[in-house]
């Protein structure tokens, strides 16, 4: 008897296992896009049809939900606000619980509004040799979102610097080199790049001059000239011998006192003046012209050779000497041309030769 109650409990018992079972049920108000939100109300009943549980939203902007079961009866009402939120830096927004989802772990769909991400604004800035670029820095508070702007360094315009010196080079006669130069910085909200080229003098190759060194080519004072200058980017200096006085054209009147009308030099030992020569004007006088006379008989004793010296000539009267014009060409002591009483070369009176006087014996 005892067994028999026993296995109509277990049966019982079973019946009421399997009927929980298939009388499990998740109960649950939600809204579909396009409605409106509560108040909505969900009910649990146990097996003997009796409300175990009930939810309902007291207003708009929720839902209620109810699990029912054999073991189990929640009822819970769902919140999906505020209207706006924030979900890892990114601003959602609900209008009304349009899209609540009531799966597991329950949550409100939200439609995104705009991440909240940082960016760079086109406002730049100087900042020393910095260029400065205003950053904006989002983020997600009070459900929407707020800008936190920054002046960042954004780009270096670097610091002024020279390339390395070129090659020497030639320049107004002085070796020159040069190099490209940057002027960098910041200004106006933007870096700037101002290039030019540096130029410098490595060295000065001095002007040609004369020396004070002399020497004799002929008739030629000569002096020693020095050429300075640049070739090839390197100073040079060499030195060669110029004509520099021609001392037979120097013409020094008087200086003979030997009848001449004036002397000149020849060179010797670099200087002009040594020995003198004795043809006026220098070295074209015509050869023959009377250069060294007999001034007390007017005759002629040394003529130009043409060539700028005076040699020795057959004595003879010229009127360079102070001859009579009627005896130009003749010998001392020849007859005077028209008048046999006189002799050349100045026209003196020819003496009589009185015949000698001897005593006869008687």
């Amino acid at each position: 008897m005892v067994d028999s109650k026993f296995k109509t409990i277990l049966v019982i018992l079973f019946a009421l296992i399997l009927l929980g079972v298939f009388m499990q049920d998740t109960k649950a108000v939600y809204l579909s896009s396009g409605g409106s939100c509560g108040p909505y109300t969900c009910k649990c009943k146990n097996i003997f049809g009796a409300v175990a549980c009930q939810a309902t939203c007291p207003s708009n902007n929720c839902g209620a939900r109810c699990k029912c079961g054999p073991f189990e009866a929640k009822c819970e009402v769902l919140w999906c606000g505020p209207y706006h939120t924030c979900i890892n830096d990114v601003h959602y927004f609900n209008p009304k619980c349009v899209s609540i989802s009531w799966s597991a772990g329950i949550s409100c769909r939200y439609s995104e509004v705009e991440p909240c991400t940082d960016h760079w604004t086109d406002s730049y800035r100087c900042s020393g040799s910095y260029l400065q670029r205003l950053y904006v820095e989002r983020i997600c508070g009070r459900s929407t979102c707020i800008n936190i702007e920054t002046w960042k360094n954004y780009q270096y315009c670097g610091s002024d610097y020279c390339s390395e010196w070129s090659s020497n080079y030639c320049k107004d006669d002085d070796v020159y080199h040069k190099r490209t130069c940057h002027d960098r910085g910041c200004a106006n909200k933007a870096c700037y790049d101002n290039i030019y080229t540096q130029e410098e003098k490595v060295e000065e190759c001095g002007s040609s001059s004369w020396t004070d060194e002399y020497r004799c080519l002929g008739n030629w004072r000569q002096r020693k000239w020095i050429n300075r200058g640049c070739s090839a980017g390197s100073c040079y200096e060499t030195s060669e011998w110029k004509n520099y006085q021609d001392c037979s054209l120097t013409c020094f009147p008087g200086v003979l006192n030997e009848g001449c009308k004036g002397g000149t030099y020849t060179c010797k030992d670099g200087m002009c003046g040594f020995p003198l020569q004795s043809c006026s004007p220098p070295q074209y006088t015509d050869s023959g012209v009377a250069c060294e006379c007999n001034i007390e008989k007017g005759t002629v004793i040394r003529v130009c050779s043409g060539s700028g010296s005076c040699v020795s000539a057959e004595e003879k009267c010229d009127v360079d000497c102070g001859a009579d014009l009627a005896c130009q060409g003749l010998k001392p002591g020849d007859e005077y041309p028209g008048d046999p009483s006189k002799v050349c070369c100045k026209g003196e009176g020819v003496k009589i030769r009185l015949p000698e006087w001897y005593e006869a014996a008687p």
